[in-house]
């Protein structure tokens, strides 16, 4: 999975997205000496979808958030169905790892930011 998404990351244009997903992968595996790193993880991941936004509309104000607005997501090929799945990832990483500091993260929740916010690359980049 991870590969299948960094394979996707090549050239200059997506180099901030991949630098994102790379610190947010280290960054979770880290974390197995050091817990308060999953947070951290689930930043840069989030990081690595408003960069992606970034790109996929060249506008370097955009971020994950501004997906949901003014129907980008269905110009970027999103249907109703995966719209509903990526506004959840970023309402989950956006309330459980900014606005809760004091909540904790878990391993597997963190796993599961990493493949939702890999699927979300991976698809809207092969999309695009």
């Amino acid at each position: 999975m991870v590969d299948d998404v960094l394979g996707v990351l090549e050239g200059k244009e997506k180099l901030a997205v991949k630098l994102a997903f790379d610190k947010g992968l280290k960054e979770f595996l880290e974390a197995k000496s050091s817990p308060p790193k999953l947070k951290n993880a689930v930043r840069d991941l989030q990081l690595a979808c408003d960069e992606t936004i970034k790109v996929l509309f060249k506008e370097k104000n955009l971020g994950f958030s501004h997906l949901f607005k003014e129907d980008r997501w269905k110009k970027v090929g999103l249907n109703d169905y995966q719209k509903q799945i990526f506004w959840n990832l970023n309402e989950y990483a956006d309330k459980f790892a900014k606005h809760k500091s004091d909540s904790k993260i878990t391993f597997k929740d963190t796993e599961n930011i990493i493949y939702l916010t890999g699927m979300f690359i991976r698809l809207v980049f092969t999309k695009n």
